[in-house]
């Protein structure tokens, strides 16, 4: 691993740190600036998010629902390619009384004011009582 490929990959485990960090806070001015503006979201549900009025859209109307309490991103690996890196994890969000698990590919891209993602996608693979 270069010393560059590091710092990228540093860089971006940082901004899901934020942006899990913001979705705990219910904050969703926060998430939606980890995101291009032109960033799409394809949700566990099946639901696409194309650009960021939906996704800011999408997460004032998630955190405004009595029953989200939250969700993460937990990042495995992170392959960095030049301007483009995909990120693989796991995820996890809780409505009351659920959990659901599952897990998830982010495209995130650096341009000039650094890395952003520009898409993403979950896959359910739990959904069971929250303990």
């Amino acid at each position: 691993m270069t010393a560059q490929t590091a710092f990228d990959e540093a860089a971006i485990r940082a901004l899901r740190a934020k942006s899990n960090e913001a979705i705990a806070r219910h904050d969703f001015d926060t998430v939606a600036s980890v995101f291009r503006g032109d960033a799409r979201i394809l949700a566990s549900s099946g639901e696409l998010m194309d650009g960021g009025d939906a996704i800011h859209s999408y997460f004032k109307r998630t955190f405004s629902d009595p029953a989200f309490v939250t969700a993460a991103r937990n990042p495995q690996t992170i392959h960095v390619g030049g301007t483009t890196a995909a990120e693989e994890g796991s995820w996890e969000a809780t409505w009351k009384p659920n959990v659901i698990r599952g897990k998830y590919l982010a495209r995130w891209e650096r341009g000039s004011e650094g890395w952003s993602t520009v898409a993403e996608f979950y896959v359910p693979l739990i959904s069971q009582p929250a303990e």
